[in-house]
């Protein structure tokens, strides 16, 4: 190999790699590296490969709901760079069938920007988030589901994989943990045969789950974080109560990046369009929450949906100031279960997008529209 060129790779072994891998974006980029590769692959074996995930969508026993992968990319075009990044959110009810979404919600539009360009090539999306809803099928024999389903925060899930088999899962080394809002237990389901159990922790209510380090880590109202291995499907506290959290009238959320685990606290409004905002980090080895006085850096920016949060860099986003949250009206439920869907922030504005941003620097908290040239990261 090292006298002939990659193009030069026997047929049997660019099909034998390609047979391998799992999703469509990648054999769109081994189709790219070469002419003779791109002939070697043909487009029936690109068309059986789903989008997001090799296992999802997935249709539950009772056929009354699907799990299905959505994620989060960042459009940057290889070929034009003049054009601005592009923030959109997709997800995969049926296979090698993207929907787009609404900017960070789970509403699913019902045609595309005007702008949108008419081909897109794989290298130009990086991808910022993967997360998975539990979509319920109103008609299970054509897929249909309501847009109105899980528009507001009704529930969380967290796809949870065998170690065991985490190179190469199959469905039945998955579990799906659930949260569902103002109920007190995990709904914990193995898809293997649908097996449904309940877990709790001494009564603990949760406010969120993400999936770190193997493991499915819970937090509840109290601050206190609890993690969950696959096998025992057992809570255990791995960390202290949150000092000053009863303070907060909304629900924790957290946030995996760089292999730290992050809360983010949402504090009571104070006036009409003040949401002010702590970011904790785990100290693990301590077994507690470190605050970020100074929030979480000029370079970053985190996202606030539905499913999960992410963060990004703020180098991608032109014309923004990092140190700074993004989030979704109504992402931050209230614990009393009333749904006023931030309308402190959003009520005196005419919006096209029920998104807000707040920054650390100065306390500001106000409608992305109202940011000079934040809103075309969503409508460029």
């Amino acid at each position: 190999m090292d006298r002939e060129p990659w193009s030069a790779l026997p047929q049997e072994l660019v099909v034998s790699i390609a047979e391998r891998l799992e999703r469509r974006t990648y054999m769109m980029q081994f189709r790219a590296v070469c002419r003779a590769w791109r002939n070697s692959i043909p487009l029936s074996m690109l068309t059986s490969i789903n989008y997001l995930s090799p296992l999802l969508p997935f249709k539950g026993t009772n056929h009354s709901s699907v799990l299905v992968a959505n994620s989060v990319f960042l459009l940057q075009s290889t070929v034009n760079g003049i054009r601005r990044p592009w923030l959109i959110s997709v997800e995969e009810l049926n296979p090698g069938k993207l929907y787009i979404r609404a900017p960070l919600s789970r509403v699913v539009t019902k045609g595309l920007n005007s702008g949108f360009p008419e081909n897109l090539g794989s290298s130009d999306f990086q991808e910022l988030g993967r997360f998975y809803t539990l979509r319920k099928v109103d008609r299970p024999d054509q897929d249909m589901f309501s847009e109105k389903r899980l528009t507001e925060y009704d529930n969380k899930v967290v796809l949870f994989v065998d170690p065991v088999h985490e190179s190469c899962p199959t469905i039945d080394d998955c579990t799906v943990v659930e949260l569902y809002d103002q109920i007190t237990y995990l709904s914990v389901t193995r898809l293997k045969d649908g097996e449904t159990k309940q877990v709790c922790f001494r009564g603990s209510e949760f406010d969120d789950l993400v999936n770190f380090k193997g493991k499915v880590y819970a937090v509840d109202h109290k601050g206190s974080v609890f993690s969950m291995d696959y096998h025992s499907l057992k809570l255990l506290c791995v960390s202290e109560t949150l000092s000053g959290s009863s303070r907060s009238n909304y629900k924790k959320r957290l946030a995996v990046s760089g292999g730290e685990l992050y809360l983010v606290l949402r504090r009571c409004q104070i006036s009409d369009h003040d949401a002010a905002f702590k970011v904790f980090k785990l100290n693990e080895e301590n077994e507690k929450w470190d605050e970020l006085v100074e929030g979480i850096g000029d370079d970053r920016i985190l996202f606030v949906t539905f499913d999960g949060c992410f963060f990004a860099f703020v180098k991608d986003f032109p014309g923004w100031k990092g140190n700074c949250i993004v989030f979704r009206r109504g992402s931050f439920p209230a614990y009393s279960g009333i749904r006023n869907f931030d309308c402190k922030i959003f009520e005196s504005w005419k919006l096209h997008l029920d998104v807000a941003v707040f920054h650390f620097e100065d306390g500001d908290c106000r409608p992305l529209e109202t940011y000079p040239g934040y809103s075309h990261v969503f409508f460029p």
